[in-house]
């Protein structure tokens, strides 16, 4: 009997046990990687048959050349279908972040800047973008372009001026932008409307010892560090004080140096992509040749956003922005054109300064992520004072 009671009580508590334990549910995100097929061999037409049983690949981009790409995608793939939302860098990584903390995976592509290392040191790693690179585009890209984020076309911040005032460049040293002489007719994008001019900062002051030493060149002797903590710092803050103007867009700052005189010149900072607008008659031409620096590169990426419900097409869709396996697919030419440099060894731009020519500072993500939030605050405080 007692034998009974126990062997009883024995099968209670493994019921009891086993009722307890909680079912595993699998994770969303990580059942859609495992069948995303990132790191698979596929070509086009296999994409292609398997996107079509999908719905309208969605894309977030901050460049409205998307919509030229997406016209071209469309015509290249029959059945297909593309809807495309221009939105600002931070508004669009806002976007992204919310839909991925609700579970609503709405977008496919996602194309962007890493200039503020939000991509690479926060949204790559939680999953919430990856980076897709084609098999048969991979060994062409040039280094540095097939990293955590995949770049499809490289762009810079660059100093502008009116060819039509100047014969030549009018300055040679990123100090010059601080003289009296130039009081008031600099200008740029607001670093708190533009990430890659956020990171030009930041930039600036991560390479504080490059910038003394261009000052060093221009004028002889150290600069007087008693107010900044750095020379890339002082720099800033003269700048500010020598009444830079901040505009909402590049645009504006086009229209400025281009509409400016001899009797009052403009110079701008803002992205090399710019120069394309020469084509439609605007007087501006980029300076290759500033000290220390000739400007801090930009690429642009293109990313798949985690979850995407159309990773055929999106998957696709990166091979078409790449200019497909061959190069000559229409999708890269949108971004090909002057102001800009291909990503590709095998491709070719409009671009009348050479990429081997130019002496550009890269973006140290990891930096501007970490300190963005103080370099924004530093000049958020000299807007104020000035």
């Amino acid at each position: 009997m007692k034998r009974l009671i126990l062997i009883a009580l024995m099968l209670i508590i493994l019921l009891s046990g086993c009722a307890a334990s909680p079912v595993e549910t699998p994770d969303p995100l990580e059942v859609w990687l495992a069948g995303a097929k990132l790191d698979v061999e596929e070509t086009a037409e296999e994409l292609y048959a398997a996107a079509l049983g999908e719905g309208a690949l969605v894309i977030y981009s901050i460049s409205s050349r998307a919509f030229d790409v997406a016209k071209s995608f469309e015509a290249e793939y029959p059945g297909l279908r593309v809807i495309v939302h221009d939105i600002r860098g931070a508004d669009a990584i806002n976007q992204l972040n919310e839909n991925y903390d609700a579970g609503d995976f709405l977008c496919d592509v996602f194309i962007c800047t890493d200039s503020n290392g939000v991509i690479s040191q926060d949204l790559i790693p939680r999953g919430v973008l990856y980076s897709y690179v084609p098999f048969d585009i991979r060994g062409k890209l040039r280094p540095g372009n097939d990293g955590d984020t995949l770049g499809f076309v490289g762009e810079a911040e660059i100093v502008y001026y009116n060819p039509s005032v100047f014969n030549e460049p009018p300055v040679d040293n990123w100090w010059a932008l601080t003289e009296a002489e130039w009081y008031g007719r600099v200008y740029m994008p607001s670093p708190f409307r533009s990430l890659s001019n956020t990171a030009l900062m930041s930039m600036m002051i991560r390479n504080s010892q490059q910038m003394e030493q261009a000052y060093i060149g221009r004028y002889g002797s150290p600069p007087d560090l008693s107010r900044d903590e750095n020379a890339g710092k002082l720099f800033i803050r003269l700048l500010y004080e020598n009444g830079v103007v901040l505009t909402n867009t590049a645009d504006e700052c086009v229209e400025f140096v281009s509409l400016s005189t001899s009797e009052n010149p403009a110079l701008a900072i803002m992205i090399s992509s710019k120069l394309r607008m020469r084509d439609v008659g605007y007087e501006i031409m980029a300076n290759p040749d500033m000290l220390p620096f000739s400007g801090l590169y930009a690429p642009n990426s293109v990313m798949i956003a985690g979850g995407a419900p159309n990773i055929n097409a999106a998957k696709l869709f990166v091979r078409w922005i790449l200019g497909e396996a061959d190069g000559q697919g229409e999708g890269s030419k949108p971004y090909l054109l002057n102001g800009t440099w291909p990503v590709r060894s095998d491709a070719a731009s409009d671009t009348q300064i050479k990429y081997e020519d130019m002496n550009f500072w890269y973006v140290d993500t990891a930096y501007v992520f970490e300190n963005d939030g103080n370099v924004l605050e530093y000049l958020a405080g000299l807007i104020e004072r000035n």
